[in-house]
């Protein structure tokens, strides 16, 4: 079905899966009888009753490319009342809306008329002179849900009311005068009755989503479903993979196979990972792998494993055409240093534990991978112990691919029938290559990488003379092995190279062929240009030449007939085609083209065929010309006489948000506390403070300053895709 993702992509737009809720706890929730759900919840229902209809009718249009995904996306409910209702009660935010109920909206229609009598009053106090030379500051504010103004601490009993806070220096005192303070009770009681009707509704919305409970965890599942099918079809895109061919008898042979992770970090340092052939089969059961450490052997095992646990959780593989795979329902490894200091055990205790629970389980379907066999002891004893683990795990026909230092075990690979090595390439100056080279051993050659890494030569070579005889005769022919298989290896690279070379010179010549003809064209309109404008010139003086034959006294017929002959026969001589040679003759949005008068290629984004223009996006811009300004893509053109039109659009950031980057912490405060007065003001229930992360200090005093300030309901941080920790989301208390 990721196949079938796949072609639907190809033809449409994917559906609309960036954003799926997580009902789980919402469902939960709404299981307890008389439950209210809290705005955001609400908005979670919401979003996944909506997604469930965008998506079924984003899938439903054409059963085509995708028919078993058609199927499934009409298993999708739709709640078409449901979206209705809480489209008409939420805001996107979770604010609950006037139009949630004619009550609500009659209570803030209300609030309203009397929050701007209240300001108007105090402002018209403050600027009489009595009030002139008392206020602080000449702004309307609010303390304990009530309008205030500000006052000097010094003469806050020249004003006539109820004094309700003072400011962190004590210098300000919040004043709310006689004049006002009946019109606040009533405001109280008005915002009281908002919250009373607020509360039915959520309880309304409540009662909405929990009659549809089985349907939306139904709906949640199918679409989680169906992202996955979508998310593993992009991947499959992104790692360039496919279906390898399934087979019944077993073994594996995965062709460039690569790792996925390292593909996708890789990426994006703008790097490639390096393939590597992977292969067992029903004849050769037991693979060893060595060579050079640092060279590939452990990412080879890593790769192995992951890519047959993707391929049994249905996912695509970035491997090669032709690649096969077999039926493993077990995948066992053993990797890295056992040592758990937890449970006392020491790195070969923790080995040995894991080797015991895999020899429990190995069976003729379980693919078993083991780095460093033996190793945390001495090295004849855990020789020995790796051939028994190797003989034991054959016996019991699982497919085992091993890394190893031992000589013991390449031998024990080249002489066991059912058992084959593999190498880790190498170039011929000891680098690694990171590929497998199959039928024989490889050296580890750790003297002579120690001797590269820098250890000190003395040092080096007095551990040569520690080498028994028989080791570096084994030792010598390996290295001769190694050095003709390189030799080998060097004469196919080169011829390769050659080849590549001849591809690449083949390529420049008819690269070459296209300029010569795209400069010719060029040539040719130029040519054209320049003997149309020289034969308007003259057509403009042969008119004013008759002109003045016209007025002479005599007649003068016959030489001005044979003048118009002659201008007749000239504008025959240069006569071209129209100039449509080379313009594209259908417009396909995606396409790739060439804007003439740019000079440049671009890809065709909208067609307007009415107004015979096209919208090309050309180096980020976006490009409105015309459709005859439009070739096929063929190389540099020069520039003709045309004017596109560029489109642009500008962005101007919400009012609600408050933006104290590069402000230190004293700068920063009053800014804080000035906007927290203007959102109480303008009937703001939540504003953003974008202060960044940095070192944290400004964002600590933010939020200390919001913890102590009545004014401030709650504060969080904002959403990931909004800034995270480095923005906080304040609610304003009513």
């Amino acid at each position: 079905m990721i196949d079938e993702a796949k072609a639907f992509c190809d033809r449409s737009s994917p559906p609309p899966l960036e954003e799926l809720p997580f009902l789980a706890d919402v469902l939960d929730r709404l299981h307890v009888d008389g439950l209210v759900l809290r705005t955001r919840e609400l908005l979670l229902v919401l979003r996944a009753a909506r997604a469930s209809r965008l998506v079924r009718s984003a899938l439903r249009h054409d059963a085509q490319p995708a028919p078993l995904i058609f199927e499934m996306a009409g298993d999708l409910p739709v709640f078409v009342e449901l979206e209705q209702t809480f489209e008409r009660c939420l805001g996107p935010d979770g604010e609950v809306l006037d139009t949630a109920s004619p009550e609500l909206g009659a209570i803030r229609r209300e609030l309203s008329g009397l929050r701007g009598a209240i300001q108007n009053r105090l402002t018209g106090l403050m600027r009489t002179n009595d009030f002139q030379p008392v206020v602080q500051d000449q702004i309307v504010t609010r303390r304990g849900g009530r309008y205030v103004i500000p006052v000097r601490s010094s003469n806050r009993r020249q004003v006539p009311g109820l004094v309700h806070d003072f400011s962190a220096s004590g210098a300000t005192a919040y004043v709310e005068p006689l004049e006002v303070v009946e019109d606040n009770s009533r405001l109280n009681l008005l915002r009281r009755r908002e919250k009373q009707e607020i509360d039915r509704i959520l309880m309304r919305l409540s009662k909405m989503a929990a009659a549809v409970a089985e349907d939306l965890a139904g709906a949640e599942e199918r679409l989680a479903e169906i992202d996955f099918l979508f998310a593993s079809a992009d991947l499959s895109r992104r790692l360039r993979a496919r279906t390898p061919d399934y087979d019944d008898r077993g073994g594996l042979e995965l062709r460039e196979a690569r790792h996925p992770l390292m593909m996708v970090r890789l990426a994006e340092a703008g790097r490639t990972t390096i393939p590597v052939d992977l292969r067992l089969s029903a004849e050769n059961r037991v693979l060893v792998l060595s060579g050079i450490n640092a060279g590939g052997k452990t990412v080879a095992l890593k790769t192995l494993g992951l890519l047959v646990l993707m391929a049994r959780s249905g996912l695509h593989l970035p491997v090669a055409e032709g690649s096969r795979l077999g039926f493993f329902d077990r995948v066992m490894a053993v990797i890295g240093d056992d040592q758990d200091l937890e449970s006392d055990l020491s790195t070969f205790s923790g080995h040995v534990a894991r080797l015991s629970s895999v020899l429990d389980q190995a069976h003729e379907t379980a693919l078993v991978l083991l780095d460093e066999l033996g190793t945390g002891t001495d090295p004849a004893e855990g020789a020995a112990l790796a051939l028994a683990v190797l003989d034991q795990l054959k016996e019991a026909g699982a497919w085992v691919v091993t890394a190893t230092h031992y000589h013991l075990l390449k031998a024990w690979a080249h002489l066991t029938p059912g058992s084959f090595n593999a190498a880790v390439r190498t170039a011929p100056d000891g680098r690694p290559l990171f590929g497998l080279e199959y039928g024989a051993p490889g050296l580890s050659a750790g003297l002579a990488m120690a001797r590269g890494l820098g250890l000190d030569p003395a040092v080096v070579d007095r551990a040569e003379t520690y080498l028994d005889e028989g080791h570096k005769k084994t030792l010598d022919l390996m290295q001769r092995l190694e050095e003709e298989r390189a030799a080998w290896e060097a004469s196919r690279a080169e011829n390769e190279a050659l080849r590549e070379e001849l591809a690449q010179a083949l390529a420049r010549l008819r690269n070459r062929e296209k300029d010569r003809e795209a400069a010719f064209v060029v040539e040719i309109e130029s040519l054209k240009d320049r003997v149309s404008q020289a034969l308007a010139r003259a057509d403009m003086e042969f008119k004013e030449v008759g002109r003045r034959l016209s007025r002479q006294a005599r007649p003068r017929g016959k030489p001005v007939g044979e003048f118009r002959k002659v201008r007749e026969r000239l504008r025959e001589a240069v006569k071209f085609p129209p100039r449509s040679v080379g313009r594209i003759k259908q417009v396909r949005v995606g396409d790739t083209v060439l804007v003439v008068s740019l000079g440049r290629e671009g890809r065709i984004e909208k067609a307007h065929p009415v107004k015979n223009l096209v919208e090309v996006e050309v180096g980020g811009m976006k490009v409105l010309t015309r459709q005859d300004d439009l070739a096929p893509s063929r190389g540099p053109v020069r520039k003709a006489e045309a004017h596109p039109m560029v489109s642009h659009s500008d962005f101007s950031p919400p009012p609600n948000e408050l933006n104290l980057l590069g402000m230190t912490v004293d700068e920063a405060l009053p800014r804080i506390d000035k906007s927290l007065d203007q959102a109480l003001l303008g009937g703001l229930k939540t504003f953003n403070i974008i202060h960044g992360i940095g070192t944290g200090r400004l964002k600590q005093a933010v939020r200390g300053y919001l913890h102590d300030d009545h004014r401030v309901l709650s504060f969080r941080p904002g959403e990931r895709r909004l800034g995270g920790e480095g923005v906080t989301v304040v609610e304003i208390r009513d």
